[in-house]
């Protein structure tokens, strides 16, 4: 993960971090989205992004098996 006084693309001054190419600017990205949000509050909007992407393939695979149904 870039720090966050660091550009995407360079290294660490400890040498650790390695070209990343676009996920460096990803990092970056995110970073700059997330501000000031503690990771105890971050957890609560991934957590809710993980339940609405389950009940969605959830309700993705019972409209599939209605229509494998229906079509019969």
């Amino acid at each position: 993960m870039t720090p966050k006084n660091e550009t995407p693309g360079t290294t660490a001054k400890n040498g650790n971090a390695g070209n990343l190419g676009f996920e460096a600017d990803l990092f970056f990205a995110a970073d700059k989205l997330r501000k000031n949000l503690e990771p105890s509050d971050y957890k609560h909007v991934v957590l809710g992004l993980m339940f609405l992407r389950h009940i969605s393939d959830a309700f993705e695979l019972l409209g599939y098996e209605r229509c494998k149904t229906v079509l019969r």
